[in-house]
């Protein structure tokens, strides 16, 4: 991640937490990096184990808490996929993408957003809308679950016959 980025994101948690009298503390700022310091999705339970492994004593609370925070401010991004499991990611990522979701298993897909911004952009522009920003879901079922549905269905067939 580029230094620029975190740097950012550490600016604009500086301004809010002072703004609101709001402590700033060390483990609001590691969270953060490691935030930052991670490409891809994590959940709670990954950040926690990863923040353990640097030595940093937070409970999931104080994680879950400073998540909402980060969230409201713009900093992260929090997806909920199958089963409402919610998954996080840093909402400055480089790499700008979409997701496929599989509603059988969920797995989760990105794939890079320039493959529907040309789509997406005609769509606004036919409707005198700028677009400023998009999250794109496509939920279907994957090639891995497609597989074990056919072999199933091949395996009750070959019972029957």
């Amino acid at each position: 991640m580029e230094a620029s980025v975190k740097k950012f994101a550490e600016e604009k948690l500086t301004k809010y937490l002072e703004i609101n009298n709001l402590r700033k503390t060390a483990e609001r700022y590691a969270i953060l990096e490691e935030i930052y310091s991670n490409s891809g999705h994590f959940t709670i339970e990954s950040m926690y184990e990863n923040i353990m492994k640097n030595n940093y004593r937070v409970s999931t609370g104080t994680l879950y808490n400073n998540m909402r925070l980060f969230v409201k401010l713009g900093l992260v991004v929090k997806h909920v996929f199958k089963g409402n499991k919610s998954q996080y990611e840093n909402a400055h990522n480089t790499v700008k993408h979409d997701h496929l979701v599989c509603t059988e298993c969920g797995r989760m897909e990105e794939f890079p957003y320039t493959e529907v911004q040309e789509t997406l952009n005609d769509i606004s522009s036919k409707r005198g809308f700028t677009m400023e920003n998009h999250i794109l879901y496509l939920h279907g079922i994957c090639r891995e679950c497609k597989i074990k549905a056919e072999k199933k269905n091949s395996d009750k067939t070959k019972k029957t016959n």
